[in-house]
C-alpha cells in the first residue's frame, strides 16, 4: 500500500514536516513513500510495531508490495538515513517515489521531510 504524503505542508511556521508510515505487513516487501514536491532532503529511521530499533533497505526504484529492487542503501537497526533529492538526481515535481522495506512485520518509517537541505 503505497504512502502518499504529496499533500503535507511544512510543520509549525518551520521547513520541516515530520510523519509516520506504516509499512507493508510482509517483511522484505517494499512500501512506496510518495514524498512532498518541496522536500529537499528526506530522513528516515525504522522501528518495528513494538518501538523497538528496526533495520531495512532504502530504494529509488521498485514496485509497492514486491521485494525491495536490487539496487539499495542497507538502514541499519538504530540509525537514521538521510538523503538530498538533488544528489540523487530527482525531480520530486515529477512524482519521484522512494522505496522502503523494514526488517520486522508491520514496522513504521519516521520520516522528516525538510524544504533546505542541510549540506553534504
Amino acid at each position: 500500500m503505497a504512502i502518499d504524503h504529496t499533500a503535507i505542508q511544512p510543520q509549525g511556521g518551520t521547513t520541516s514536516a515530520i510523519k509516520s508510515a506504516t509499512l507493508d505487513a510482509t517483511p522484505a516487501n517494499a512500501t512506496e513513500i510518495n514524498p512532498p514536491t518541496w522536500a529537499a532532503r528526506v530522513t528516515v529511521r525504522l522501528v518495528t510495531a513494538a518501538g523497538a530499533n528496526d533495520s531495512g533497505n532504502f530504494a529509488l526504484e521498485g514496485t509497492d508490495g514486491a521485494a525491495i529492487d536490487a539496487d539499495n542503501f542497507p538502514i541499519a537497526s538504530g540509525e537514521a538515513f538521510s538523503v538530498s533529492t538533488s544528489m540523487v538526481g530527482r525531480n520530486l515535481d515529477a512524482g519521484a517515489a522512494f522505496f522502503l522495506v523494514a526488517a520486522g512485520a508491520s514496522s513504521t518509517a519516521r520520516i522528516v521531510y525538510e524544504r533546505e537541505s542541510r549540506g553534504t
